[in-house]
């Protein structure tokens, strides 16, 4: 299987700050869903903690995988105020792949505590849980 990598992706929040988010996926041209992990750590570095997947093994299951800085921090605009800004932030994350081609519908949020912030969100209307 064949993948692709796009990196420093912007993704605009409601407020107008745009966050750099690198997105890795199979390139495919049948939609796939999309795992998301926000992280104040450093995206370029994974931000996925010791007991997450790799991400070759969630490419090879089919995931789009979507690692973005959080507001304030590395390449993503704004400032950066612990858990001010996160419920916001994740919810405008969790609904930028309905803008996305790619994107089957599906969305799931993961990552150490700090990462998995936006999972902790309530599904939103109209959409898959």
């Amino acid at each position: 299987m064949e993948y692709e990598a796009l990196f420093d992706v912007p993704v605009l929040m409601k407020d107008g700050t745009e966050f750099s988010t690198g997105i890795l996926g199979p390139e495919t041209d049948e939609p796939v869903p999309a795992l998301l992990v926000r992280t104040p750590d450093d995206k370029e570095t994974g931000g996925l903690g010791p007991s997450s997947p790799t991400l070759s093994a969630l490419l090879r299951a089919g995931y789009a995988v979507g690692l973005q800085d959080c507001r304030g921090t590395f390449a993503s605009a704004g400032v950066f105020v612990p858990h001010l800004h996160d419920a916001a932030d994740g919810a405008d994350t969790v609904a930028w792949p309905d803008s996305q081609e790619w994107w089957d519908g599906n969305v799931g949020c993961w990552g150490p505590p700090a990462s998995a912030w936006c999972g902790g969100l309530p599904p939103r209307p109209g959409r898959p849980d």
